[in-house]
């Protein structure tokens, strides 16, 4: 399972910080799209939409809910996307490292 990805400590913040980066990349990189308004943005970053973008536990949410559905054994996260800065991105990797797999295999271990 691969999906673009951003991780902070909340929800609104990770959702506020990347909704710009990514809008730009959809508007430069999905040209037929069309603009990425708030709205859509919101959609496809919620429960059930195809970005990863929230809260560590938020996105641990995700990912296990996808596996229940998938039984898929690899995420792929797509970081940097949209010209997020390299203190965002590796603050991100780094809560994806720290956060999100420990609680992700721990509720797997079962």
């Amino acid at each position: 399972m691969t999906s673009h990805f951003y991780v902070e400590n909340t929800s609104q913040g990770a959702r506020d910080t990347f909704f710009p980066h990514y809008g730009a990349y959809i508007g430069q990189n999905m040209p037929r799209t069309g603009r990425l308004d708030r709205v859509g943005f919101e959609a496809w970053a919620g429960p059930r939409g195809a970005i990863f973008a929230g809260s560590p536990a938020e996105i641990v949410d995700k990912i296990l809910w996808e596996h229940e559905i998938l039984g898929h054994t690899r995420f792929l996260a797509q970081v940097g996307l949209g010209g997020l800065s390299q203190a965002e991105t590796l603050r991100s990797i780094e809560l994806l490292a720290t956060e999100v797999l420990p609680a992700v295999r721990a509720a797997l271990k079962h």
